[in-house]
């Protein structure tokens, strides 16, 4: 199947605000509403890093890749592995932040908590992004028959 690059990008960028309204629904339930509200304030330089290290992954890997990621697990490994670069690139933003240059800290403890409350939403999102190609695709090609 052949993805074109605005298909691509409408259908990851999708799956990636998924991921913001995930989130939110991950925390919640763990740390409660205020909680949840206060940490995505006093967090935002290290949230926003994350994000555009997750959106130059996108760009830059993605793309060549854009038509494999319709198969769903290939999709479900590749959001998990930009999450995996968003959670370093907003851990070492903190780093920096906070000038506490402690990997265990900032980097080995986030990416634990990932492990544990988000690799399911992860491989979701990325079953998501992949359907979302994948009609993109079929869409495509039937057009052009």
């Amino acid at each position: 199947m052949t993805v074109t690059r605005r298909a691509f990008r409408k259908a990851v960028y999708a799956a990636l605000a998924i991921s913001v309204i995930g989130l939110a629904l991950v925390c919640v339930p763990i740390v409660g509403p205020r909680s949840t509200g206060e940490f995505a304030v006093s967090w935002l330089p290290q949230i926003l890093t994350g994000y555009a290290a997750m959106i130059l992954v996108i760009e830059v890997v993605g793309f060549p890749l854009r038509s494999g990621l319709t198969k769903f697990w290939a999709g479900a490994l590749f959001a998990l592995a930009i999450f995996l670069v968003g959670v370093i690139a907003g851990s070492a933003t903190s780093m920096v932040v906070y000038q506490d240059f402690d990997p265990h800290s900032y980097i080995v403890k986030p990416l634990y908590w990932l492990g544990i409350y988000g690799l399911i939403p992860a491989l979701l999102i990325g079953f998501i992004g992949s359907a979302i190609l994948r009609a993109a695709a079929k869409e495509r090609a039937q057009l052009q028959e």
